[in-house]
């Protein structure tokens, strides 16, 4: 019983949590690179102020309304395949222990492929403790065919150390043709009001039960 009381709250507060505070990715909308309307443009890493944000291992493609537009108010989005599939990271500050909230956009190509969207698009996430490469959020893949238009995507994990690696690859044909990216955040996740309750009405009951279990 107690068992069960106990898995029943917990896994009512991590459905429950939502984001808050300030978002811990630099460039997330990809903007930090100055490129203009109806071109595109490869770069190694963006920066903010000086402090660099993204990094790559075969390119940063960046688009201005190139095969697609960029989401919401953003100006630039990336495609993750350069001229051969691509990464992406960027390291940011975490807590051990407190769990966050990673959410992004991905579409297919729009226009211009060779072959179907299911055979040369796709790409993949994934989150990594930056000492010990150890997985906070293990490697989730997205395959090509299945995003027409911008789709957002939420993740959750627990961050295992004070900071935190994440990445993005190109899935596919290595072809020069990619999935879309765009509008990348990651907040400290917090429990909903209502998941509190919840949680402190499990506990309260728990409490109950020791008690009556004691005589």
């Amino acid at each position: 019983m107690r068992n069960f009381i106990a898995a029943a709250t917990f896994a009512a507060a991590s459905a429950g949590a939502s984001a808050t505070g300030i978002n811990l990715i630099l460039d997330g909308n990809f903007d930090s690179v100055a490129v203009a309307k109806g071109t595109w443009t490869t770069v190694n890493s963006t920066s903010v102020d000086g402090t660099t944000a993204w990094t790559s291992t075969h390119g940063i493609e960046l688009r201005n309304d190139v095969d697609g537009e960029a989401q919401g108010a953003s100006k630039n989005f990336v495609e993750l395949d350069t001229y051969e599939n691509s990464a992406i990271s960027q390291s940011f500050a975490t807590v051990a222990g407190q769990e966050y909230k990673l959410a992004f956009y991905i579409e297919d190509r729009v226009g211009g492929e060779p072959v179907a969207a299911s055979v040369t698009d796709g790409l993949s996430v994934g989150v990594t403790d930056t000492a010990t490469n150890a997985p906070d959020l293990a490697t989730v893949s997205f395959a090509g065919g299945a995003y027409n238009g911008w789709t957002e995507i939420a993740e959750y994990f627990y961050a295992t150390g004070s900071e935190s690696t994440l990445t993005f690859s190109a899935l596919g044909l290595s072809d020069s043709y990619g999935t879309s990216l765009d509008n990348v955040s990651v907040f400290a996740a917090v429990p909903e009001p209502a998941s509190i309750a919840m949680l402190a009405s499990g506990l309260a009951l728990l409490g109950l039960t020791r008690r009556r279990t004691r005589k």
